[in-house]
């Protein structure tokens, strides 16, 4: 998540996101992806998905 509370769902770099997108091929998979990764995180206390280092939003 971001400091601002958002969630961090990609990395634009690699894998970007335009508004003509579709949200149920990106972001509402993304949100589920999440959502796994953050309850494995709230059992387990490390972070299991895929991350990369970014600064503050």
């Amino acid at each position: 998540m971001y400091r601002d509370g958002t969630l961090c769902l990609y990395h634009p770099p690699t894998q970007p996101w335009s508004g003509k997108s579709d949200l149920h091929k990106t972001i509402i998979p993304w949100t589920a992806e999440w959502l796994v990764y953050y309850e494995l995180y709230q059992t387990e206390k490390k972070w299991q998905g895929p991350a990369v280092p970014h600064g503050p939003i």
